[in-house]
């Protein structure tokens, strides 16, 4: 996960602060380079609860729509196909129970589980509620048919749940690597130090996922978007499945 937390820290006045970068945490000097090379400095100022950001896109891609959403699915009606963006793994029930109904009311040739932006909770409950169901859909747990899309923020439980979906499901994992290793010490739990006081936080249970030397979750489809991508507000994995073809 080291590329990922260190762009979410790069953006974090509170972390940049605390490791000396910066001696203001509402404030951050900016070096960067633009489409033509050309590097420019920019000071870039905490706007301020509630200000609306300014976004590089006009339009919000699919996987950035309804955040405030832990599992949020959309059908694609052009292309008969079910995109479900799921950003925990917990209190899966109802929603898994949605995505079904769905499933049933249109039929579509795809389903899209995305993890991209998904730091875990509970994977048993992902096997239970996701996993399992999905794997007992025969016009869906095809190759070509069940897609889940993976990348450096899938983490935690949503890690495992990729690996399952892999071991017990024809999914193709479209995306990029994970970040985390799938075998690895889980089950975070913390402690207050006596003396300073500090929260420790640390893992308890070592987990295997995979078999082989490779410590390491590739994709079957590697995609890694582009800034061009990024400003066009272009999604060019979910793209990429959009068009695929089992035939």
């Amino acid at each position: 996960m080291s590329d990922s937390f260190v762009n979410n820290a790069l953006t974090t006045g509170a972390t940049l602060h605390g490791l000396g970068i910066i001696p203001d945490r509402n404030t951050a000097h900016y070096t960067l380079v633009d489409d033509g090379g050309h590097e420019f400095s920019v000071d870039v100022h905490w706007p301020g609860t509630g200000t609306p950001l300014v976004r590089a896109f006009k339009d919000l891609p699919l996987y950035r729509q309804k955040p405030e959403q832990r599992f949020a699915c959309t059908y694609l009606a052009d292309a008969l196909t079910l995109y479900c963006n799921v950003r925990a793994i917990r209190d899966l029930s109802a929603p898994a129970d949605e995505m079904l109904k769905i499933l049933r009311q249109h039929s579509p040739e795809k389903l899209v589980i995305d993890l991209r932006q998904n730091r875990g909770g509970d994977y048993t409950l992902g096997e239970k509620y996701l996993v399992h169901p999905i794997r007992d859909l025969p016009s869906i747990n095809r190759k070509g048919h069940l897609f889940v899309l993976i990348g450096a923020d899938t983490f935690s439980a949503a890690m495992n749940n990729a690996t399952q979906f892999r071991a017990q499901t024809a999914a193709l994992l479209v995306g990029r690597e994970i970040g985390e290793k799938p075998n690895s010490y889980q089950e975070p739990r913390s402690m207050t130090l006596p003396n300073s006081h500090l929260t420790v936080r640390y893992s308890t249970r070592f987990y295997r996922f995979i078999d082989g030397s490779d410590n390491a979750i590739h994709p079957d489809q590697e995609i890694v978007p582009t800034w061009s991508d990024y400003k066009s507000g272009v999604d060019p994995v979910l793209a990429w499945v959009l068009k695929y073809s089992s035939k």
